[in-house]
């Protein structure tokens, strides 16, 4: 089983403390102006490798970051500051992160169409792989800042039958807000205003107030015949 040994140092803590009181020295004119750097652990335990992604809130590309050995990070966009990665600047801004860091692969795993080898088991937890379950959101400010990004471990994720429930009142919440904006039929909305309500058209009142007799209608004619017969 991967596991993590190497604890947090706070020697380096103490020195990364130091570089963020220095600053970066001032603002690119192009608005990448924010240099972010920290450490990345799980459950209290210094990760040795994965990636660390940075989207933004609003428009702009993502900045991305490796996880060293070390556990240790650095932000750039695109190829960064290709002389010095951990000087690489980014915009400031609002930003939600997504980490990925995985354990070795199975050494029975194969890839596919001679493609890279699948990746290990996470050992984070799950909701840290998406930008839209992350909960890691940091504001970057111009200059240097320092954004240790501590998770939970898989244990942290909701066991299967309760995801199922969640997935399922998720679904009944999506079929009851379809039926809430149904439109529907004037004749069924008790609320509809009386103008708004199809009526039935009314029936011929001549025939509903028509005597009705079970004796036969003879004609005039007939009638008369009838009369001068002996």
């Amino acid at each position: 089983m991967y596991s993590f040994s190497q604890k947090l140092d706070p020697l380096k803590l103490s020195l990364i403390v130091a570089m963020a009181a220095l600053g970066c020295g001032g603002s690119a004119s192009d608005g990448y102006d924010a240099t972010v750097q920290g450490a990345v652990t799980i459950d209290g335990e210094l990760a040795k490798g994965g990636t660390v992604t940075f989207f933004p809130v609003a428009k702009g590309p993502a900045a991305v970051g490796m996880i060293s050995p070390d556990g240790s990070y650095s932000l750039r966009v695109g190829k960064g500051n290709e002389s010095n990665l951990d000087r690489s600047k980014i915009p400031a801004g609002d930003y939600v992160a997504t980490v990925t860091v995985t354990g070795p692969t199975a050494g029975d795993a194969k890839s596919a169409a001679g493609g890279p080898l699948p990746l290990g088991p996470a050992l984070m937890a799950d909701k840290y792989m998406s930008r839209d379950s992350s909960d890691l959101k940091h504001k970057i400010k111009s200059g240097m800042n320092i954004v240790n990004l501590k998770l939970d471990g898989p244990w942290a994720n909701p066991a299967p039958e309760e995801a199922a429930a969640e997935e399922e009142e998720e679904d009944a919440a999506a079929k009851d807000n379809e039926s809430a904006n149904a439109p529907t039929d004037p004749a069924d909305d008790e609320s509809a205003t009386p103008s708004e309500k199809v009526e039935a058209p009314p029936q011929d009142s001549a025939n509903e107030d028509a005597p009705h007799s079970d004796e036969a209608v003879v004609p005039a004619e007939q009638s008369a015949l009838s009369k001068d017969e002996p």
